[in-house]
């Protein structure tokens, strides 16, 4: 079995690890194990790629109906190869995954990028650090109000 090594960061202030567990058909029964007590999902879709679309919304549904995940994480929908002729725009691409009112019990993101260029990646990471930020905030919240 293929061990998924921890990319370890720091930004703005922030510790952070980010596990790459990789779109593999063998290596998604693991996912589960490594989205308990996350502080976010990034969800990277290739939007040339239409042939796998439906192949990403239905992984993508079955990651949210994990009962590991809770509703307050933000999961950001990253749209990856925007510099491709044959692109997906956002309301394609969400359309195509079904994110409509049936995962609007979610706190859904999304951003259009290239990682080749760099195009969207800072805007990526400033909306991922505000959203895990606000995701904490109200975890805090929830947990002072249990008390």
């Amino acid at each position: 079995m293929e061990l998924i090594k921890p990319i370890e960061g720091k930004a703005k202030g922030v510790t952070f690890t980010i596990w790459d567990v990789g779109g593999e058909e063998k290596i998604r029964p693991l996912w589960r194990s490594y989205i308990r007590h996350t502080d976010a999902i990034v969800f990277v879709i290739d939007s040339v790629d239409q042939e796998r679309f439906e192949e990403a919304k239905l992984e993508l549904t079955n990651l949210l109906r994990c009962p590991d995940i809770r509703s307050t994480v933000p999961i950001v929908v990253l749209s990856n190869k925007q510099d491709l002729p044959g692109s997906r725009n956002e309301r394609e691409v969400t359309a195509s995954l079904g994110l409509t009112d049936a995962h609007s019990s979610h706190n859904f993101q999304f951003i259009e990028c290239c990682a080749v260029t760099g195009e969207g990646l800072e805007n990526f990471f400033d909306l991922l650090y505000t959203a895990i930020l606000n995701c904490q905030k109200q975890q805090k919240t929830k947990r002072r109000n249990k008390r």
